[in-house]
């Protein structure tokens, strides 16, 4: 959530041989020099500035039919909510509790707090946006303009398909969601478990939060029978959960029974789903191309090479509320908390900033550019080509945007290339590797 002040960035040498080709391990190999490199900007960024993002972004679905939105916004996005809603809570009993558990769930519960975080305002955008509404109101414009061509009956049968599909995916998303996240389960069938990040107590809490939520959710149609009879054989999740914990058998019965439904049963029949949505949606796109052909259609992510471009803007998520487009080090420190290990800041950077001089030193910056998951690291470049930053994330605000971009609150958000240079010279002491950059300025 902006603004943010995560200096959220990794530098990698890479070493060749001393004719800069590929070598084995030599103490004699050099440093790679690339044929090209990008140049780097020092002038910083100001709003209005253009942006440019490039990268291989995972998936945007800008065109999809209502009932997909629907489904998104009503259907999966709140119930993963509360499904990780539960795990975090539990995982946060434990760690506020134990500084050794803590640094053992850290990264699983920032893991799961990812895209936790990413549904809620991605839900909450598409209600805001009415986007169910104005894709209807699109798809019966769309239905009347079809009658006669191609093109007709493609919003109905696509609408037949989701009706079909949406009790078999809810299930399978279920699954993913609930009973295949508890760890014991998938070390069940691991010959090599990795116990070293795992802290039983929480586990076996979530094993029984987990089963519950999914015996409550589901028909006992889209359940296991091994699952149907262990359930009545035990009489509680309590009484299952101390088996499944002392006797491999059992945790390893029960996650294969687990996996055996979700990959022979659910999988095929979700696959074979949207393998037909997809090649109705092949018409549907033809169709609204065809229906609006003086507009202009920018192709969704799909892992290939995707542009975007933008300019630096602030937002107002709220009214009386606008959002600058820099965060600085000054607010680094007003978030510097040695209690909270996410806000416990190196001491060298208090000692930087206690010596003046820095409070407008810029971190992080907000653009308009249109990127979605995947586009983490792609380059930021200025009008002239240069490197002005990296970009790592959306505004929560702007989640919905794989969906539906609203240009008044989707903003992507970027370290600032500044903020790199800053930290390598005066917290790395390694000013050094300056010397062998390509500086525009």
């Amino acid at each position: 959530m902006w603004p943010r002040h995560t200096g959220d960035f990794s530098i990698f040498r890479i070493y060749a041989g001393k004719d800069n080709l590929p070598a084995d391990y030599s103490a004699d190999n050099v440093p790679y020099r690339p044929k090209k490199s990008l140049k780097i900007s020092r002038q910083g960024v100001r709003e209005g500035d253009f942006t440019f993002v490039y990268g291989c972004p995972g998936s945007t679905r800008e065109y999809i039919h209502s009932a997909e939105v629907d489904y998104i916004a009503n259907v999966s996005d709140p119930e993963k909510i509360a499904l990780r809603t539960t795990r975090l809570d539990i995982m946060r009993k434990y760690m506020s509790g134990s500084q050794a558990v803590r640094i053992q769930y850290s990264s699983k519960f920032a893991s799961v707090a990812n895209a936790w975080k990413k549904w809620q305002g991605e839900a909450k955008g598409i209600r805001k946006m009415k986007t169910v509404a104005v894709k209807q109101a699109f798809e019966k414009q769309f239905s009347e303009w079809a009658k006669g061509t191609p093109y007709e009956g493609t919003t109905d049968r696509l609408e037949k398909l989701y009706a079909a599909r949406n009790p078999i995916y809810r299930a399978y998303e279920y699954y993913n969601e609930s009973v295949r996240a508890i760890e014991k389960l998938r070390m069940a069938v691991t010959d090599k478990p990795d116990l070293k990040d795992y802290y039983q107590p929480i586990d076996e809490e979530t094993f029984v939060a987990m089963m519950s939520a999914f015996d409550q959710a589901l028909d006992d149609s889209y359940k296991p029978a091994y699952f149907l009879t262990k359930r009545a054989e035990y009489g509680s999740f309590e009484a299952w959960k101390d088996a499944v914990f002392t006797h491999p058998e059992e945790a390893r019965a029960l996650s294969e029974a687990i996996d055996a439904y979700y990959y022979d049963v659910l999988s095929p029949q979700v696959k074979a789903f949207n393998q037909a949505i997809n090649l109705e949606n092949r018409t549907y796109m033809k169709g609204q191309m065809a229906f609006l052909s003086d507009k202009t259609f920018y192709p969704d992510a799909n892992l290939t090479l995707r542009v975007a471009y933008g300019h630096v803007e602030g937002y107002s998520p709220s009214d009386a509320v606008y959002y600058r487009p820099v965060s600085t080090l000054k607010g680094i420190i007003e978030k510097d908390n040695p209690d909270i290990f996410d806000y416990n800041i190196p001491q060298t950077l208090r000692d930087i900033y206690a010596e003046g001089g820095h409070d407008n030193q810029p971190v992080c910056f907000l653009a308009t550019n249109h990127t979605t998951g995947g586009n983490s690291g792609s380059p930021v470049l200025n009008a002239d080509g240069n490197l002005i930053g990296i970009n790592f994330d959306r505004v929560w605000e702007g989640t919905m945007s794989d969906i539906v971009f609203d240009p008044e609150f989707c903003r992507n958000i970027s370290l600032d290339v500044r903020y790199i240079l800053f930290t390598i010279q005066e917290i790395g002491h390694a000013g050094y590797l300056l010397d062998e950059m390509h500086f525009a300025d």
